[in-house]
């Protein structure tokens, strides 16, 4: 019996984040931004006529790592994945306008990563950079880690 609830136990676990990652396979192309982008973002934070969160991922660990992210508008609805690699002890970051192809959004964007990468945001507008919540949650060997307010306009 004991044996029949730790399998009734996984399976229903399995179950939950399938549901969760909407049941299908997200395999999306790696997104490369140079770090000089990432200090441009940076520096016009305060010329900037528009809005745009950026979402910066930091290495612990010894080899590079995957994230891969997905983006869901107010409605809850998919609107765009993408990916990154994290070279070992590396900082890489991808932008919000990397999922709505430039189009404006504002929603939130939950990304599955090995654990030994730590997450971090930032909305920049004319007003500056404000800090972006990133709670991290165990996901299996990973972890998820949750930006629950991204926008760009």
């Amino acid at each position: 019996m004991n044996a029949a609830l730790k399998l009734w136990s996984v399976l229903a676990a399995a179950l939950l984040l399938a549901a969760a990652a909407g049941a299908q396979e997200i395999d999306p192309p790696d997104v490369t931004h140079e770090e000089s982008e990432l200090e441009a973002v940076l520096e016009d934070a305060v010329d900037a006529p528009h809005v745009n969160t950026a979402l910066v991922f930091s290495s612990l660990a010894d080899v590079e790592l995957r994230v891969v992210c997905r983006a869901r508008n107010a409605q809850g609805e998919a609107i765009g994945h993408a990916a990154l690699r994290v070279p070992a002890h590396g900082v890489r970051f991808l932008l919000a306008t990397d999922f709505s192809d430039g189009a404006p959004f504002l929603g939130q964007v939950r990304c599955l990563s090995p654990r030994g990468i730590r997450g971090t945001g930032f909305a920049r507008s004319a007003n500056g950079l404000t800090d972006v919540p990133s709670p991290e949650h165990k996901a299996g060997r990973g972890h998820l880690i949750h930006f629950p307010v991204v926008a760009t306009r």
